[in-house]
């Protein structure tokens, strides 16, 4: 056990003094919110001024109504970053659109406008409205067109029906609805938020668990292509130290999910003041109990435990870095089939599904996490899914430490299945 203790303390200090653990663990949570704000400001930045020549072949006025909307900034988009609009409008001539595209492309290349949109005669009648232009793929800008020729086609058939589109409008105004969790002992506040913290802990677990279970089989193959586990096994039992790497790696991992969870806890309590000092609005940030807390880094520790030793038995396997890449994949099969059960459970946390993939070794340690935030979770559900958890990752790491012992020394190429089953059998 001390020969254990000490390979877990030398894995530990090597990986807590490594610059990148401690930027990562430092500069993590804001690296993530950050990758996140931007994301959105990149949405929400994608507007500026777009020029469109609306093409009107409708003969009815219709052209005009799709400027009109184009060019009247939808609330939910004002702001300095909302996409506008400048559209001139012209008749389609007898040829239809064919006979002014040569000039419009023309246009176009000269940078005079960014593109033309074309109205059939028979768009009332349920002909495809054409918009062609350098920015085809904004999905701002045709989100845009979309609802600007949706309205002013739904406003001529109502007119046309004798119905006065600004009166039914009026009825048919959308009625705002909060959504909040309620129960005693799980986390409060609105259904967004909560869906975005459950998402978050489901989705660092996933990461984490990918990362730190890579470093364990590349440190695994580094020390024997380097022939230093040689040297090891000298005085130390393969099992120990195979052990010992995964405890050592995995308690840094804990170190740094305990120091986020530290920081998102204070996030958490103090948000609404810490926005209020930079005069930001506030943000209402969910109430979470500790359950959550004490749920996501136990759930951690057990995936990881139980990853890592997969990935510490292929890299006992592997003889080259190509037969690790290849070895690995069905490991990362089994992470992404759990990473798509997450958006099952953050969509119905109290379905079969959802339920099944909780009991899964392998999926359980994203899905409970997002859980025990979504919905209230009994003691014995709890209880016999992290039991199922851990006693899957003991028997993982019997075997791998099995197929570790021989696979350390074995060089050359790589074992066929029969022999890794015949390792496994061995005493």
């Amino acid at each position: 056990m001390s020969r254990t203790w000490a390979i877990v303390k030398r894995e530990f200090g090597e990986s807590v003094r490594g610059r990148m653990f401690i930027i990562g663990t430092l500069f993590g949570p804001l690296l993530m919110f950050g990758m996140g704000a931007f994301q959105v400001a990149m949405i929400r930045g994608s507007g500026g001024e777009k020029s469109i020549v609306v093409v009107d072949g409708t003969g009815m006025g219709l052209g005009e109504a799709v400027a009109r909307l184009l060019e009247t900034v939808p609330p939910g988009e004002a702001g300095s970053r909302a996409m506008r609009f400048h559209t001139e409008v012209v008749a389609a001539p007898a040829g239809g659109v064919e006979a002014l595209r040569p000039a419009l492309e023309a246009r176009i290349d000269r940078k005079e406008i960014d593109g033309y949109l074309w109205l059939p005669a028979g768009m009332l009648a349920g002909d495809t409205a054409r918009y062609a232009g350098k920015s085809a793929t904004n999905t701002v800008l045709v989100a845009r067109l979309g609802r600007a020729v949706q309205g002013a086609v739904q406003s001529a058939r109502l007119a046309g029906q004798g119905i006065d589109p600004e009166r039914l409008a009026q009825a048919m105004r959308p009625v705002p609805l909060e959504t909040a969790k309620a129960g005693a002992g799980t986390a409060r506040g609105s259904g967004q938020a909560l869906y975005v913290l459950g998402y978050l802990l489901g989705f660092v677990v996933y990461l984490s668990v990918l990362l730190f279970g890579a470093a364990v089989m590349r440190g695994v193959l580094e020390e024997k292509k380097d022939r230093i586990v040689e040297v090891v096994v000298s005085s130390v039992r393969a099992g120990q130290l195979m052990l010992g790497k995964v405890v050592g790696i995995g308690g840094a991992g804990l170190l740094q999910m305990t120091v986020w969870v530290v920081f998102a806890a204070i996030g958490l309590k103090y948000g609404d003041a810490i926005a209020g000092h930079f005069g930001l609005p506030a943000l209402h940030p969910p109430q979470v109990p500790g359950s959550v807390a004490v749920a996501f880094l136990a759930y951690f520790a057990g995936g990881f435990f139980l990853y890592a030793s997969m990935y510490a038995a292929l890299g006992a396997m592997a003889a080259s870095d190509q037969d690790m890449q290849q070895l690995q994949f069905p490991v990362v099969l089994c992470l992404m089939m759990s990473f798509l059960l997450m958006f099952r459970a953050l969509a119905d946390p109290e379905g079969d599904i959802a339920r099944l993939a909780s009991w899964f070794p392998l999926s359980s340690p994203m899905v409970m996490p997002i859980r025990s935030v979504l919905t209230h979770l009994s003691w014995l559900e709890i209880a016999g899914s992290y039991a199922a958890l851990i006693a899957t990752a003991l028997a993982v790491v019997w075997a791998g430490g099995r197929i570790y012992r021989i696979g350390i020394l074995a060089t050359g190429r790589r074992p066929t299945p029969a022999e890794v089953v015949r390792w496994i059998r061995q005493s």
